[in-house]
């Protein structure tokens, strides 16, 4: 079983949001609108601000990638949320049915792209990734 995380790739400048959307029959919702209770991760880039999750800085320059992860597993889930991303040199993603790698700030596993990274629309390109090699 692997963890589901909601990671945001900060390798630029940039401040991601995730808004709580109101509870749809059927779904459990990961973030309760006030606090990253149910979440692990470095509080110096991620927080909660005005009902949404915020990562990264806008005016600091982020020296790795970061994750922010659900405390709990899941198996079997439809994840549903809405980002906003500001700033220069935006790029983030979420990352799902990924694992940590020991002893390293990377993880592996899924992750679904958002941003404008590399000069084009990043948005909704999932992709396998890859970090074995470090």
């Amino acid at each position: 079983m692997r963890r589901l995380f909601a990671c945001f790739l900060l390798l630029f400048p940039i401040v991601a949001v995730a808004q709580s959307p109101a509870p749809e029959s059927g779904f459990t919702p990961l973030f309760d609108g006030k606090s990253l209770q149910g979440w692990e991760g470095d509080a110096n880039w991620f927080r909660v601000d005005d009902g949404a999750i915020v990562a990264g800085s806008a005016s600091e320059t982020i020296p790795n990638n970061f994750f922010l992860a659900t405390t709990e597993q899941y198996e079997d889930f439809e994840l549903r949320l809405e980002a906003k991303l500001v700033g220069a040199g935006q790029n983030a993603g979420v990352q799902f049915r990924t694992q940590r790698i020991p002893n390293h700030h990377e993880v592996s596993g899924y992750q679904a792209d958002m941003g404008t990274a590399g000069g084009g629309s990043r948005s909704g390109a999932r992709c396998t990734t890859n970090r074995d090699a470090i």
